[in-house]
Protein backbone atom coordinates (compact mmCIF):
# COMPACT_ATOMS: atom_id res chain seq x y z
CA UNK A 1 0.00 0.00 0.00
CA UNK A 2 2.39 2.37 0.97
CA UNK A 3 6.31 3.25 -0.27
CA UNK A 4 8.84 4.45 2.05
CA UNK A 5 8.39 8.29 1.21
CA UNK A 6 5.36 8.21 3.45
CA UNK A 7 4.17 7.19 6.65
CA UNK A 8 1.55 4.03 5.81
CA UNK A 9 -0.95 2.65 8.80
CA UNK A 10 0.66 1.18 11.64
CA UNK A 11 -0.60 -2.01 13.61
CA UNK A 12 -0.59 0.50 16.52
CA UNK A 13 -2.41 3.30 14.93
CA UNK A 14 -5.06 0.60 13.27
CA UNK A 15 -5.32 -1.29 17.16
CA UNK A 16 -6.32 2.22 18.22
CA UNK A 17 -8.75 2.69 15.62
CA UNK A 18 -10.22 -0.74 16.07
CA UNK A 19 -10.71 -0.19 19.55
CA UNK A 20 -12.25 2.83 19.36
CA UNK A 21 -14.38 1.70 16.72
CA UNK A 22 -15.62 -1.01 19.25
CA UNK A 23 -16.21 1.79 21.94
CA UNK A 24 -18.03 4.18 19.82
CA UNK A 25 -20.28 1.56 18.64
CA UNK A 26 -21.60 0.60 22.35
CA UNK A 27 -21.99 4.30 23.30
CA UNK A 28 -23.91 4.73 19.91
CA UNK A 29 -25.92 1.84 20.69
CA UNK A 30 -26.64 3.59 24.44
CA UNK A 31 -27.37 6.75 22.83
CA UNK A 32 -29.80 5.33 20.57
CA UNK A 33 -31.82 3.24 23.08
CA UNK A 34 -31.99 6.66 25.34
CA UNK A 35 -35.17 8.33 25.69
CA UNK A 36 -34.78 10.68 28.22
CA UNK A 37 -32.57 14.07 27.37
CA UNK A 38 -31.33 14.44 30.16
CA UNK A 39 -29.95 11.43 30.20
CA UNK A 40 -28.88 11.57 26.60
CA UNK A 41 -27.10 15.21 26.74
CA UNK A 42 -24.26 13.65 28.76
CA UNK A 43 -24.02 10.44 26.48
CA UNK A 44 -24.04 13.10 22.71
CA UNK A 45 -21.26 14.92 24.88
CA UNK A 46 -19.10 11.82 25.37
CA UNK A 47 -19.80 10.93 21.84
CA UNK A 48 -18.64 13.82 20.30
CA UNK A 49 -15.25 13.77 22.80
CA UNK A 50 -14.86 10.24 21.58
CA UNK A 51 -15.68 10.99 17.63
CA UNK A 52 -13.20 13.86 17.87
CA UNK A 53 -10.46 12.22 19.47
CA UNK A 54 -11.38 9.11 16.96
CA UNK A 55 -11.53 11.50 13.91
CA UNK A 56 -7.67 12.94 14.67
CA UNK A 57 -6.50 9.64 15.26
CA UNK A 58 -7.98 7.91 11.69
CA UNK A 59 -7.04 11.64 10.22
CA UNK A 60 -3.40 11.09 12.02
CA UNK A 61 -0.35 10.42 9.05
CA UNK A 62 0.19 7.00 10.30
CA UNK A 63 -3.70 6.38 10.20
CA UNK A 64 -5.91 6.29 7.49
CA UNK A 65 -4.37 9.30 6.54
CA UNK A 66 -2.20 7.61 4.73
CA UNK A 67 -4.38 6.99 2.19
CA UNK A 68 -4.30 9.56 0.85
CA UNK A 69 -0.58 8.56 -0.77
CA UNK A 70 -2.20 6.32 -3.31
CA UNK A 71 -3.80 7.82 -5.94
CA UNK A 72 -6.45 4.79 -5.98
CA UNK A 73 -7.52 5.65 -2.05
CA UNK A 74 -7.05 9.37 -1.97
CA UNK A 75 -10.53 10.33 -3.33
CA UNK A 76 -12.69 7.92 -0.52
CA UNK A 77 -10.37 9.05 2.18
CA UNK A 78 -10.67 12.82 1.58
CA UNK A 79 -14.85 11.57 1.00
CA UNK A 80 -14.49 9.77 4.20
CA UNK A 81 -12.52 13.05 6.20
CA UNK A 82 -15.22 15.49 4.67
CA UNK A 83 -17.70 13.07 6.92
CA UNK A 84 -15.79 13.55 9.73
CA UNK A 85 -16.67 17.41 10.09
CA UNK A 86 -20.47 16.64 9.42
CA UNK A 87 -20.69 14.33 12.18
CA UNK A 88 -19.38 16.61 14.40
CA UNK A 89 -21.14 19.38 13.29
CA UNK A 90 -24.33 17.12 13.32
CA UNK A 91 -23.82 16.16 16.83
CA UNK A 92 -23.02 20.03 17.76
CA UNK A 93 -26.78 20.44 16.50
CA UNK A 94 -28.30 17.76 18.38
CA UNK A 95 -26.64 18.81 21.57
CA UNK A 96 -27.90 22.59 20.95
CA UNK A 97 -31.36 20.76 20.53
CA UNK A 98 -31.42 18.72 23.30
CA UNK A 99 -30.37 21.64 25.75
CA UNK A 100 -33.04 23.50 24.14
CA UNK A 101 -35.29 21.18 24.78
CA UNK A 102 -34.08 20.94 28.21
CA UNK A 103 -34.81 24.87 28.88
CA UNK A 104 -38.15 24.88 27.00
CA UNK A 105 -38.49 21.58 29.72
CA UNK A 106 -37.86 23.87 32.77
CA UNK A 107 -39.81 26.57 31.78
CA UNK A 108 -43.06 24.82 31.02
CA UNK A 109 -42.73 23.11 35.05
CA UNK A 110 -41.74 26.51 36.51
CA UNK A 111 -44.74 27.82 34.49
CA UNK A 112 -46.61 24.80 35.51
CA UNK A 113 -45.75 25.45 39.26
CA UNK A 114 -46.49 29.10 38.87
CA UNK A 115 -49.75 28.36 37.27
CA UNK A 116 -50.50 26.13 40.15
CA UNK A 117 -49.38 28.78 42.66
CA UNK A 118 -51.49 31.47 41.07
CA UNK A 119 -54.78 28.99 40.72
CA UNK A 120 -54.38 28.46 44.70
CA UNK A 121 -54.48 31.73 45.50
CA UNK A 122 -57.07 32.85 43.34
CA UNK A 123 -59.23 29.39 45.01
CA UNK A 124 -58.18 31.04 48.46
CA UNK A 125 -59.43 34.23 47.59
CA UNK A 126 -63.01 32.89 46.24
CA UNK A 127 -63.17 30.72 49.20
CA UNK A 128 -62.66 33.80 51.44
CA UNK A 129 -65.72 35.66 49.02
CA UNK A 130 -68.02 32.71 49.48
CA UNK A 131 -67.47 32.99 53.49
CA UNK A 132 -68.10 36.69 53.59
CA UNK A 133 -70.86 36.37 51.18
CA UNK A 134 -72.07 33.64 53.33
CA UNK A 135 -71.96 35.60 56.35
CA UNK A 136 -73.36 38.65 55.24
CA UNK A 137 -76.16 36.52 53.54
CA UNK A 138 -77.05 34.75 56.48
CA UNK A 139 -76.25 37.61 58.81
CA UNK A 140 -78.41 40.04 56.86
CA UNK A 141 -81.65 37.44 57.08
CA UNK A 142 -81.08 36.93 60.63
Amino acid sequence: MANDEHESLTEEAARVIREEHERMKLLLKSVQETRDLESLLPKLVELRTLLAEHFEHEEAPDGLASAMEEPRFAPQAAQLFDEHQLFLEMLDDLMVQARSCLDARLRVLRGVTELARQLHEHEGKENALMLDLADTDLGGRG
